[in-house]
């Protein structure tokens, strides 16, 4: 083998080399399979921070007729459950919020502390799909303290059919036979006594 056919054998060697070396970076046809998809919020983890209270159980009778046939997810364990039938034959305070809301922030530590009240109405938290998921919901209700039970309203139809308008947060009462409320004075919960004050204005009403 002369000089110049050894040069050269080295040269393809080295060619070869280079080329299982950039192997990994070159552009990968239009046809490739992707190997991984993004990574998903486990809601699990949050589920075990936030430690919510376990979402109610359906009640006696249809519970409102406004809001039958609706499901949303239980944030607590991420179960599907029919929203009307929980609330019947129930006293609630339906209460929907976002986690980046900052008046709702406060509101939910006066609702915590009536609920824990003697006699108190059923208090259910409504996250509405309009800025956030769930997983931030979690995080929020986490990182606040919160425990009530809290629900996803995943489809929005809670807040259509209750015709809630575009802000939050936004309350709304309910009495045992079914009918419902909104709370607008006033139209942020600042003491247990305003919250105990529009439940019973409701049972009043009945």
């Amino acid at each position: 083998m002369t000089g110049r056919q050894r040069w050269m054998l080295v040269a393809a060697v080295l060619v070869v080399g280079a080329a299982v070396a950039l192997w990994p970076y070159l552009p990968s046809s239009g046809n490739a399979e992707p190997t991984s998809s993004p990574p998903q919020a486990d809601l699990s983890v949050l589920r075990g921070k936030a430690d919510l209270a376990a979402c109610p159980r359906p009640g006696v009778g249809g519970g409102p007729a406004g809001l039958r046939g609706i499901e949303v997810d239980c944030l607590g364990d991420g179960s599907r459950i029919d929203l009307a039938a929980v609330l019947a034959g129930r006293r609630a305070v339906i209460n929907f919020w976002e986690p980046w809301c900052a008046p709702c922030r406060a509101e939910l530590g006066v609702l915590q502390a009536y609920a824990a009240e003697p006699g108190a109405a059923l208090v259910l938290l409504v996250q509405a799909p309009d800025e956030s998921d769930a997983a931030s919901g979690l995080d929020m209700l986490a990182g606040s303290g919160i425990r009530l039970p809290a629900v996803y309203d995943y489809s929005g139809a809670a807040a259509k059919a209750l015709g809630k308008p575009g802000a939050f947060p936004i309350s709304y009462v309910l009495d045992a036979g079914g009918a419902v409320s909104r709370v607008t004075e006033p139209a942020v919960f600042e003491t247990t006594e305003q919250v105990r004050q529009a439940v019973s204005r409701q049972n009043e009403t009945r």
